[in-house]
């Protein structure tokens, strides 16, 4: 089964929608949903291990495994590489409860009282004096008035900022939908027998991603031009995708 078919097949037998998915593996709703479609090819691991944790953080079915595979990744250590990445995750920040204190030094967190981190809630409770470090030796309190001010400024910022990573996000699906269209436009002309040349191939390849370089036997410029000339879309498509040696390995071995 393919990456996409096997990653929506995944998501569906977890009853899990799109947006969740994307919200639980911190990727962009749009690009798992291309994922799925098909329009976007080439995951990274780095990606797949956080679709494979939202999904199966127990990686008791070998889910992360199966999805390498259908990537054509060596699945190789894999077990290893998911009980480390399940680690981390587990020890990370639990971002939900604004009650937290992260120690970022030394790496602990502590559940508080009362969210005394939260700019928000400290400027809107009416408990507890806020203040700004010091002025002529004494505490700088805010009245009700600075407060309100100051919440004004941290509001557009936040709406500011929140604006920013909207952005990167968008750009990042540009930058992957430019690259699908390559890798598509490329799949075309092999199969139309319209590239000239092996220069001309390495050329294309390396306008698609730059981490190739170890990709560029005659080994591998031979398999592109079976494929091509057997009409294998698929195995094509695989080709192009491909990073690195374990991908070209792991796909002779088959």
């Amino acid at each position: 089964m393919e990456f996409n078919e096997q990653l929506k097949s995944f998501r569906k037998n977890k009853g899990m929608s799109l947006r969740e998915l994307a919200e639980k593996s911190f990727l962009s709703h749009s690009y798992i949903s291309r994922l799925e479609s098909g329009s976007s090819k080439n995951p990274n691991k780095d990606k797949i291990l956080s679709i494979s944790y939202a999904l199966e953080p127990s990686n008791s079915g070998n889910l992360y495994q199966t999805l390498l595979d259908s990537a054509s990744y060596s699945t190789e250590g894999a077990s290893q590489e998911f009980k480390k990445y399940a680690k981390r995750q587990e020890e990370s920040i639990d971002i939900d409860d604004n009650r937290m204190m992260f120690d970022v030094v030394n790496n602990k967190t502590k559940v508080l009282d009362y969210p005394f981190f939260d700019l928000e809630w400290l400027l809107n409770q009416e408990n507890f004096l806020v203040f700004i470090g010091y002025e002529e030796d004494k505490l700088f309190i805010l009245n009700n008035f600075e407060k309100e001010q100051l919440k004004s400024k941290i509001e557009d910022f936040k709406q500011e900022n929140i604006k920013k990573r909207d952005e990167i996000f968008k750009e990042k699906d540009r930058l992957q939908m430019e690259r699908d269209s390559k890798e598509y436009n490329l799949m075309m002309k092999l199969l139309q027998n319209n590239i000239s040349n092996d220069e001309e191939l390495t050329e294309r390849l390396f306008d698609i991603s730059d981490n190739k370089t170890n990709l560029m036997s005659k080994e591998y410029i031979n398999e592109l031009y079976n494929a091509a000339r057997n009409n294998d879309a698929i195995n094509l498509q695989k080709l192009i995708n491909m990073d690195s040696l374990d991908k070209l390995k792991n796909y002779l071995n088959k």
